[in-house]
């Protein structure tokens, strides 16, 4: 039993010093390749009813200044949480998704600035299809629930969308649409506005107030 135990130990010692002559003899990389940045691409959009101009600060970096429905090109951007400082004070932490291109929207609620991030596909989707596309944002603080119905070539519905309520993208023929925005259980339309549509994506933005007779339209290609 004695001299199977030493043998088994010498066959361990053995096995460990083995080991320790193969890792000797691996060339450890001593100067790794860093992984590439994670990136993301963004726009934003002064949709905050009742604000005047005002200036934005991306991560303390200039990116201009925005009238009420004003929006910069989109930009290139370090993904992750990006702290936006506006001209009026106010301090927004926003999160930025990977390889994604978006649209962030800023907001009035309550009399204090917010945000909506809007994200529309990833950088390597296809840009252009044999059909375009076309979503519906709700960003009117004041409006109820609406429908909204988009007639052209096809007929695109999106129902009881809320404030902040992102409708899906749908499918649509190239062409002009006439766009109207009814609020749920109305028949008049309180909104009316066309949006023309290519092989790409579109979104339409109803931003303004209702009270404050400034409820409108942005449509928007996406890329």
């Amino acid at each position: 039993m004695k001299m199977k135990l030493k043998v088994i130990g010498a066959l361990l010692l053995f096995g460990v010093f083995s080991l320790l002559i193969l890792s000797s003899c691996v060339d450890m990389p001593t100067n790794a390749v860093p992984p590439p940045p994670a990136l993301s691409y963004y726009r934003f959009i002064h949709a905050a009813a009742g604000v005047g101009n005002v200036s934005l600060s991306v991560d303390g970096k200039s990116i201009g200044a925005l009238d009420f429905k004003g929006i910069t090109p989109y930009a290139e951007y370090a993904a992750g949480k990006k702290t936006v400082v506006l001209s009026t004070g106010e301090t927004l932490i926003m999160s930025m998704s990977t390889d994604y291109r978006g649209t962030m929207c800023i907001l009035l609620e309550g009399g204090v600035p917010t945000f909506l991030r809007a994200n529309e596909m990833r950088v390597f989707d296809p840009v252009t299809a044999e059909k375009g596309k076309l979503r519906v944002i709700h960003l009117s603080a004041d409006a109820p629930a609406v429908n909204i119905t988009a007639t052209g070539a096809d007929v695109l519905e999106w129902t009881d969308v809320t404030y902040k309520k992102i409708g899906a993208y749908k499918d649509a023929t190239p062409g002009q649409y006439t766009v109207t925005v009814t609020p749920v259980g109305a028949t008049d339309a309180v909104l009316t506005f066309t949006a023309t549509l290519g092989t790409e994506r579109s979104t339409a933005f109803v931003v303004g107030s209702v009270a404050g007779g400034t409820l409108s339209a942005i449509a928007l290609k996406d890329n």
